[in-house]
């Protein structure tokens, strides 16, 4: 019995790393760049989605300053601060944005921010900040525990 348990060892680490070969199982017809998203994070991520849409949505329809042409033709120049109409509308997309989701404090939240992505809008290059939310989700009663708007 002693000579078998190097064996059993040997064998036990080796289904081991042969599962590691193959990733999770994926239910028929998702293909393999599908991301698994789990029950509470989409839910948390939703709530929060809802919020910050709606938020992008009560900036595009207040007045921009301005909106003149941007002379070097793309981005933000460095003489003008402010967008035109259209980067000021990609800017208002949600979609423009990815959003991260990580666990709050000591598992009782769940936090989810939204960073934009700037090169869709600007171009690749463009040097922004701001922008962006980071929210704070209960993770029983999937509410709005708190929320910071970056500008």
């Amino acid at each position: 019995m002693r000579r078998a348990w190097p064996f059993v060892l040997a064998l036990l680490g080796g289904c081991a790393a042969l599962r590691s070969f193959w990733g999770e199982h994926r239910p028929h017809g998702v293909p393999a760049t599908a991301l698994r998203v789990p029950g509470a994070e989409a839910r948390a991520a939703g709530v929060a989605f809802d919020d910050f849409a709606a938020q992008l949505a009560s900036r595009r329809a207040e007045p921009a300053e301005s909106t003149e042409a941007n002379p070097d033709g793309g981005g933000v120049s460095s003489t003008r601060a402010e967008p035109t109409a259209s980067e000021r509308e990609c800017a208002s997309n949600p979609g423009t944005y990815d959003t991260w989701i990580y666990p709050g404090d000591a598992g009782t939240s769940l936090v989810v921010e939204f960073w934009p992505r700037w090169q869709v809008c600007y171009g690749e290059g463009a040097v922004v900040f701001g922008g962006g939310a980071h929210y704070e989700i209960d993770a029983r009663s999937f509410s709005i525990l708190n929320k910071e708007m970056w500008e």
